[in-house]
């Protein structure tokens, strides 16, 4: 009798601890959920920027948008994709390089031919490449892929300098 009283109490106490965890647990999330939620009181109201353009914005975003294909084409293995792969990346930051131009009107002109030339010389490093033999144009494929970013970030930072 007393291994089924000491059964029960243990039960009873399995359940009051299960219940008190999943009590916490809400309690938690419900703490975490409120501090997340982006509302806050100040004794000040918040002085909000003022709306930005359609055109700045368009540019801000064409500019996220270039770093993530310069970002992508950093992060290309060219054992595995070859020169297929990098022109398709290469396609992509002039695509949205272009854009950006598009947007971001003549203010970054000087950024934007420094970016077309970088982007040349990476066609040209990658026009090297022989038959299949991509090894010996590693190096300057990456050069050049470091002049396409350095090119990149001049050109983002100044967008975003006018527009963002």
């Amino acid at each position: 009798m007393s291994d089924t009283i000491a059964s029960d109490i243990e039960r009873s106490i399995t359940t009051r601890l299960g219940l008190a965890s999943r009590v916490g647990l809400g309690l938690i999330l419900a703490a975490t959920l409120a501090a997340c939620s982006g509302t806050t009181a100040s004794s000040a109201p918040a002085s909000e920027p003022a709306p930005a353009s359609g055109a700045a914005t368009g540019a801000c975003a064409d500019a996220d948008a270039l770093k993530t294909a310069v970002a992508d084409l950093k992060a290309i293995d060219l054992t595995s994709v070859g020169t297929d792969g990098l022109t398709a990346a290469v396609d992509k930051v002039k695509a949205a390089g272009a854009t950006l131009k598009s947007s971001a009107g003549s203010e970054v002109s000087a950024d934007v031919t420094a970016l077309e030339d970088a982007l040349t010389a990476l066609g040209t490093a990658v026009g090297q490449v022989g038959q299949g033999e991509i090894g010996a144009a590693v190096e300057p494929i990456r050069t050049a892929v470091a002049g396409v970013e350095t090119a990149t970030t001049t050109l983002v930072t100044t967008v975003q300098t006018a527009s963002c």
